[in-house]
Protein backbone atom coordinates (compact mmCIF):
# COMPACT_ATOMS: atom_id res chain seq x y z
CA UNK A 1 0.00 0.00 0.00
CA UNK A 2 0.97 3.60 -0.51
CA UNK A 3 -0.38 6.08 2.01
CA UNK A 4 -0.09 9.80 1.44
CA UNK A 5 0.53 11.85 4.59
CA UNK A 6 -0.71 15.35 3.90
CA UNK A 7 1.09 18.61 4.61
CA UNK A 8 -0.61 21.61 3.04
CA UNK A 9 2.41 23.81 3.80
CA UNK A 10 4.55 21.68 1.49
CA UNK A 11 1.99 21.79 -1.30
CA UNK A 12 1.02 25.41 -0.78
CA UNK A 13 -2.30 26.15 0.87
CA UNK A 14 -3.99 27.09 -2.41
CA UNK A 15 -2.85 23.90 -4.16
CA UNK A 16 -3.33 21.60 -1.18
CA UNK A 17 -6.73 20.15 -2.00
CA UNK A 18 -5.89 19.60 -5.67
CA UNK A 19 -2.64 17.79 -4.81
CA UNK A 20 -4.45 15.36 -2.51
CA UNK A 21 -7.23 14.79 -5.03
CA UNK A 22 -4.66 14.03 -7.74
CA UNK A 23 -3.04 11.44 -5.49
CA UNK A 24 -6.43 9.89 -4.79
CA UNK A 25 -7.22 9.85 -8.50
CA UNK A 26 -3.86 8.19 -9.23
CA UNK A 27 -4.84 5.38 -6.88
CA UNK A 28 -2.97 5.77 -3.59
CA UNK A 29 -4.37 3.25 -1.17
CA UNK A 30 -4.97 5.74 1.60
CA UNK A 31 -4.62 9.30 2.82
CA UNK A 32 -3.59 10.27 6.33
CA UNK A 33 -4.94 13.77 6.77
CA UNK A 34 -2.29 15.30 9.02
CA UNK A 35 -3.10 18.99 9.43
CA UNK A 36 -2.82 19.32 13.17
CA UNK A 37 -2.89 23.13 13.15
CA UNK A 38 -6.37 23.24 11.59
CA UNK A 39 -9.50 23.61 13.75
CA UNK A 40 -11.72 20.54 13.80
CA UNK A 41 -14.44 22.06 11.59
CA UNK A 42 -11.96 22.81 8.78
CA UNK A 43 -10.35 19.41 9.17
CA UNK A 44 -13.78 17.80 8.91
CA UNK A 45 -14.53 19.74 5.72
CA UNK A 46 -11.34 18.56 4.02
CA UNK A 47 -11.88 15.02 5.27
CA UNK A 48 -15.40 14.89 3.86
CA UNK A 49 -14.24 16.15 0.45
CA UNK A 50 -11.42 13.63 0.24
CA UNK A 51 -13.60 10.75 1.41
CA UNK A 52 -16.19 11.57 -1.25
CA UNK A 53 -13.51 11.33 -3.96
CA UNK A 54 -12.23 7.94 -2.86
CA UNK A 55 -12.85 4.54 -4.40
CA UNK A 56 -14.09 1.73 -2.11
CA UNK A 57 -10.61 0.29 -1.55
CA UNK A 58 -9.08 3.62 -0.51
CA UNK A 59 -8.96 4.57 3.17
CA UNK A 60 -9.10 7.99 4.77
CA UNK A 61 -7.35 8.32 8.12
CA UNK A 62 -7.53 11.54 10.15
CA UNK A 63 -4.54 12.32 12.32
CA UNK A 64 -5.24 13.12 15.98
CA UNK A 65 -8.93 14.07 15.63
CA UNK A 66 -11.53 11.42 16.38
CA UNK A 67 -14.25 14.06 16.09
CA UNK A 68 -13.28 15.05 12.55
CA UNK A 69 -12.95 11.41 11.53
CA UNK A 70 -16.42 10.55 12.77
CA UNK A 71 -18.12 13.64 11.34
CA UNK A 72 -16.60 13.06 7.89
CA UNK A 73 -17.23 9.33 7.77
CA UNK A 74 -13.48 8.60 7.65
CA UNK A 75 -12.13 5.07 7.99
CA UNK A 76 -9.83 5.65 10.91
CA UNK A 77 -7.69 7.79 13.19
CA UNK A 78 -3.89 8.04 13.44
CA UNK A 79 -2.55 8.48 16.98
CA UNK A 80 0.82 9.33 18.41
CA UNK A 81 2.14 6.53 20.60
CA UNK A 82 1.61 8.54 23.79
CA UNK A 83 -1.96 9.55 22.91
CA UNK A 84 -2.93 6.00 21.99
CA UNK A 85 -1.48 4.44 25.13
CA UNK A 86 -3.40 7.02 27.19
CA UNK A 87 -6.69 5.55 25.96
CA UNK A 88 -8.30 2.94 28.19
CA UNK A 89 -9.77 -0.36 27.00
CA UNK A 90 -13.32 0.99 26.93
CA UNK A 91 -12.34 3.92 24.73
CA UNK A 92 -10.48 1.69 22.31
CA UNK A 93 -13.35 -0.77 22.19
CA UNK A 94 -15.78 2.03 21.42
CA UNK A 95 -13.63 3.31 18.55
CA UNK A 96 -13.02 -0.14 17.10
CA UNK A 97 -16.33 -1.90 17.67
CA UNK A 98 -18.96 0.84 17.98
CA UNK A 99 -17.54 3.39 15.56
CA UNK A 100 -15.79 0.85 13.28
CA UNK A 101 -12.64 2.93 13.02
CA UNK A 102 -9.20 1.68 12.06
CA UNK A 103 -6.68 2.80 14.68
CA UNK A 104 -3.15 3.61 13.54
CA UNK A 105 -0.30 4.30 15.92
CA UNK A 106 3.04 5.98 15.22
CA UNK A 107 5.98 4.04 16.68
CA UNK A 108 9.75 4.46 16.70
CA UNK A 109 10.95 1.36 18.55
CA UNK A 110 10.15 -2.35 18.77
CA UNK A 111 9.06 -1.93 22.39
CA UNK A 112 6.53 0.74 21.37
CA UNK A 113 5.29 -1.48 18.55
CA UNK A 114 4.69 -4.39 20.91
CA UNK A 115 2.86 -2.22 23.43
CA UNK A 116 0.68 -0.54 20.81
CA UNK A 117 -0.23 -3.84 19.15
CA UNK A 118 -1.16 -5.39 22.48
CA UNK A 119 -3.22 -2.31 23.35
CA UNK A 120 -5.37 -2.69 20.22
CA UNK A 121 -3.68 -0.87 17.34
CA UNK A 122 -4.99 -1.84 13.90
CA UNK A 123 -1.70 -0.98 12.20
CA UNK A 124 1.61 0.72 13.00
CA UNK A 125 3.19 3.66 11.22
CA UNK A 126 6.92 3.12 11.75
CA UNK A 127 9.77 5.48 11.06
CA UNK A 128 11.89 6.92 10.06
CA UNK A 129 13.35 4.27 7.78
CA UNK A 130 15.76 6.27 5.61
CA UNK A 131 17.53 9.58 6.09
CA UNK A 132 15.13 12.43 5.42
CA UNK A 133 15.17 16.22 5.49
CA UNK A 134 12.12 16.04 7.76
CA UNK A 135 14.39 14.55 10.45
CA UNK A 136 17.59 16.43 9.65
CA UNK A 137 20.57 15.20 11.63
CA UNK A 138 18.90 11.96 12.69
CA UNK A 139 20.02 8.89 10.73
CA UNK A 140 17.36 6.55 9.41
CA UNK A 141 16.69 3.39 11.40
CA UNK A 142 17.10 1.27 8.29
CA UNK A 143 15.31 -1.68 6.76
CA UNK A 144 16.36 -3.91 9.66
CA UNK A 145 14.09 -1.77 11.86
CA UNK A 146 11.12 -2.67 9.66
CA UNK A 147 12.14 -6.33 9.64
CA UNK A 148 12.36 -6.40 13.44
CA UNK A 149 8.95 -4.77 13.85
CA UNK A 150 7.26 -7.09 11.37
CA UNK A 151 8.68 -10.12 13.17
CA UNK A 152 7.62 -8.80 16.56
CA UNK A 153 3.97 -7.90 15.92
CA UNK A 154 0.97 -9.43 14.17
CA UNK A 155 -0.52 -6.18 12.84
CA UNK A 156 0.42 -4.47 9.56
CA UNK A 157 3.44 -2.18 9.60
CA UNK A 158 3.70 0.84 7.28
CA UNK A 159 7.18 2.32 6.87
CA UNK A 160 7.82 6.02 6.44
CA UNK A 161 10.68 8.46 6.26
CA UNK A 162 12.83 9.05 3.21
CA UNK A 163 10.79 6.67 1.06
CA UNK A 164 11.26 7.26 -2.68
CA UNK A 165 9.96 5.50 -5.79
CA UNK A 166 13.42 3.90 -6.04
CA UNK A 167 13.50 2.40 -2.54
CA UNK A 168 9.82 1.75 -1.80
CA UNK A 169 10.04 -1.84 -3.01
CA UNK A 170 12.78 -2.56 -0.47
CA UNK A 171 10.45 -1.45 2.34
CA UNK A 172 7.88 -3.99 1.17
CA UNK A 173 10.51 -6.70 0.81
CA UNK A 174 11.53 -6.03 4.42
CA UNK A 175 8.05 -7.14 5.46
CA UNK A 176 6.04 -3.91 5.57
CA UNK A 177 2.45 -3.91 4.36
CA UNK A 178 3.07 -0.54 2.76
CA UNK A 179 4.86 2.77 2.83
CA UNK A 180 3.80 6.29 3.73
CA UNK A 181 4.94 9.31 1.77
CA UNK A 182 4.74 13.03 2.45
CA UNK A 183 7.11 15.31 0.56
CA UNK A 184 7.58 12.93 -2.37
CA UNK A 185 3.98 13.64 -3.38
CA UNK A 186 2.97 16.81 -1.54
CA UNK A 187 5.96 18.79 -2.86
CA UNK A 188 5.86 17.32 -6.36
CA UNK A 189 5.06 19.53 -9.33
CA UNK A 190 3.09 16.63 -10.81
CA UNK A 191 1.52 14.80 -7.85
CA UNK A 192 -0.46 12.40 -10.06
CA UNK A 193 2.72 11.14 -11.74
CA UNK A 194 4.59 11.05 -8.43
CA UNK A 195 1.84 8.91 -6.92
CA UNK A 196 1.95 6.54 -9.88
CA UNK A 197 5.71 6.17 -9.49
CA UNK A 198 5.32 5.05 -5.88
CA UNK A 199 2.45 2.71 -6.71
CA UNK A 200 4.54 0.81 -9.25
CA UNK A 201 6.74 -0.45 -6.43
CA UNK A 202 4.00 -1.12 -3.91
CA UNK A 203 0.94 -3.21 -4.80
CA UNK A 204 -2.31 -3.05 -2.89
CA UNK A 205 -2.15 -5.61 -0.11
CA UNK A 206 -4.41 -4.53 2.75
Amino acid sequence: MIYLITNRHLAGVEAFEEVVLEAIDAGVHGVILREKDLPENELSTYAARFKKAMRPYQKLIVHSSTGAALSAGADGVQFSYADFMALDEAQISQLLEDNHLVLGVSVHAVEEALSAAQHGASYLLAGHVFDTDCKAGLPGRGLSFIQDLCQAVNVPVIGLGGVTPENVESVIQAGAAGAAVMSGIMASEIPYAASEAYLKGCPRSL
